[in-house]
């Protein structure tokens, strides 16, 4: 499979995670052949990465339907990083998947971007409930309801695979921190930050204050960029090495990236130190958001109140693939000084 090109095509693949990736597959030294296609917004950002990188960029969108369903009958894989909630673009995709199968008998690969969002338990910041989800345990996640966050993508994707025309790998990132470092950051193409951070440090400037739902109870689960990337790749590797048999897809492919657990409060007591150390808020302790601010900085309580559920899962699955993540909780904390420096400059 090393010596045989491979055609790939990506979605979201110049925001924080999806940039992540891409670059692991510029390196010199990367033993597999890809032809690469890329969906980007900015037709300047497309005319950089061509002539920077080389890499084949489509100038659009999820929105754009016929683009996505050209571009993915190109592909053998479609690694998608761009909105997991956007059920028309996948429908698009897989519209084209299904027909590339039918008429090559190729059995595509789709590599898709979720997350543990799907698996929270509105707690709002009072309480740590729910269950914990294993990623080896499909019985457990298919109990999810239809309406859970990201499931109603997750479901078309998974029923692909049981047709029979794709193999599908819902990945499931839990929140990924860290400031990301690659070729494309350094030229200014890829998003290096997540935005959980950045914006409580700004809704934090705004009213002085550091703001968390209810009293910050409620935990997730958290992987450093890294770490993140070396499961997507890790995942991707297998693929293009075809030992996909050994490995579970469709119902049996969700894999959960988690390497630790956070509280709420946790992350926003620290935000809240390292602010007023730099003499940019005036207390060192987080207060709850009222009803107002959460419409006024999230947009609305729905929105808001994701930012003080729980989520707990266990990423199983990738881990008999043998990914050994390093980075913990602890390491989220330890970021957050870099992530205000890197917000305030």
């Amino acid at each position: 499979m090393a010596n045989t090109m491979t055609s790939v095509f990506i979605t979201g693949a110049t925001g924080y995670i999806g940039g992540s990736f891409l670059a692991r597959l510029l390196v010199p030294s990367y033993e597999y052949k890809l032809n690469i296609s890329i969906l980007v917004r900015s037709k300047e950002k497309a005319e950089s990465l061509q002539s920077e990188f080389g890499i084949h960029s489509i100038v659009g969108s999820l929105e754009d339907e016929d683009i996505l369903e050209e571009a993915a009958s190109q592909a053998h894989i479609v690694v998608n990083f761009a909105n997991c909630d956007h059920l028309e673009g996948a429908k698009a995709i897989l519209r084209r998947l299904k027909r590339r199968h039918e008429t090559t008998g190729d059995v595509p690969i789709l590599l898709h971007t979720s997350g543990t969002g799907t698996i929270l338990a509105d707690d709002r910041g009072m309480a740590i409930t729910g269950e914990i989800y294993d990623d080896l345990n499909p019985d457990q996640i298919e109990t999810l309801p239809p309406k859970a966050l990201h499931r109603h993508v997750d479901l078309e994707v998974v029923a692909a695979d049981k047709e029979g025309y794709v193999k599908s790998y819902i990945v499931l990132p839990s929140l990924v921190f860290g400031i990301a470092s690659n070729v494309l950051v350094d030229a200014g193409l890829a998003r290096k930050v997540s935005i959980v951070l950045p914006g409580s440090i700004r809704f934090a400037l705004d009213r002085g204050e550091v703001g968390m739902i209810g009293k910050g109870l409620s935990v997730w689960n958290c992987v450093h960029i890294d770490d993140n990337t070396d499961a997507y790749m890790l995942l991707f590797d297998t693929i293009l090495a075809q030992r996909n048999r050994d490995i579970g897809h469709g119902r049996d492919g969700y894999y959960i990236l988690e390497n630790g657990q956070f509280s709420w409060y946790e992350l926003a007591k620290e935000l809240a130190v390292v602010l007023h150390r730099q003499g940019k808020i005036k207390s060192d302790e987080p207060s709850t958001y009222t009803e107002e601010e959460l419409v006024k900085y999230y947009g609305s309580l729905e929105m808001a109140y994701i930012f003080g559920t729980t989520s707990r899962g266990r990423g199983n699955r990738i881990r008999a693939l043998d990914w050994k993540p390093q980075k913990l909780a602890q390491d989220l904390l330890a970021t957050v000084e870099a992530e205000v420096n890197n917000s305030t400059a």
